[in-house]
């Protein structure tokens, strides 16, 4: 929920990588799966606490990811009305994302930063407690998020340009392994650029999930660190049934 990357690639593929940073104490995520939510076939892994998830495929359009927090830090005040993870799903009920941003009932929920890539764009949307911003990236270029509740202003911006710097590194032949290579970054000499997090208030993160997506297939690759586990699994896009 808490690091996340985009890498666009040629043929309009594109590669998202998302690292899970949460308690250790937290309730281990159940590995990705196959779901029917209103008739659409959605892969994602599953978080027993709340039954949602922070990084969700869909078979017809679209990938999203949440992480916890909108732009800047807020004070979390329990208990919501709906947990973040449900987010994630919900937003693929909506074929169009206008119209999850305007009929969607965000009350009661705490704040989080939802990325879509959907309707060939890249969405940024951002749920701060009060109002809803959207923004819409440009899809041929990498992205990079870093949860507000956890990462400082300057530590983000770091991670920013470290990441900027390590795209030099990466080609479509290697662009799997080496974005892989950066989630799992972790150097004492460098630790401010650390992408795999250990806070000493307990906060760790708990799993990466890669997803490469093509105009066929969503691959879905999934790495337990608690229990050093190794997951793949696939999604046939069903495009065609967009347009009929």
């Amino acid at each position: 929920m808490c690091t996340l990357s985009y890498l666009p690639l040629p043929n309009n593929e594109f590669i998202f990588t998302s690292n899970r940073d949460e308690k250790a104490h937290r309730i281990l995520a159940i590995e990705p799966s196959l779901y029917l939510h209103e008739g659409k076939q959605l892969l994602y892994p599953k978080d027993p606490q709340g039954n949602g998830s922070w990084i969700v495929a869909s078979e017809h359009d679209g990938i999203a990811c949440l992480l916890n927090g909108a732009a800047s830090p807020h004070v979390s005040v329990p208990p919501y009305r709906l947990s973040r993870g449900m987010v994630s799903i919900h937003f693929f009920n909506y074929q169009v994302v206008t119209d999850f941003i305007l009929e969607y009932n965000f009350d009661g929920i705490e704040p989080f930063t939802l990325v879509a890539v959907k309707e060939d764009a890249v969405h940024q949307i951002r749920w701060d407690g009060n109002m809803i911003n959207h923004h819409i990236l440009d899809k041929n270029m990498p992205h990079i998020w870093s949860s507000a509740t956890l990462y400082s202003p300057l530590i983000i911006k770091n991670r920013a340009a470290f990441f900027k710097q390590y795209l030099q590194q990466v080609n479509p032949s290697n662009a799997l392994d080496k974005m892989l290579g950066f989630h799992y970054f972790e150097n004492a000499n460098e630790a401010e650029n650390n992408i795999i997090l250990r806070a000493a208030n307990g906060t760790e993160t708990v799993s990466i999930s890669q997803l490469k997506v093509d105009a066929k297939r969503v691959k879905f690759d999934y790495f337990d660190l608690k229990q050093s586990v190794y997951f793949t699994t696939q999604l046939e896009r069903n495009i065609q049934s967009l347009m009929e």
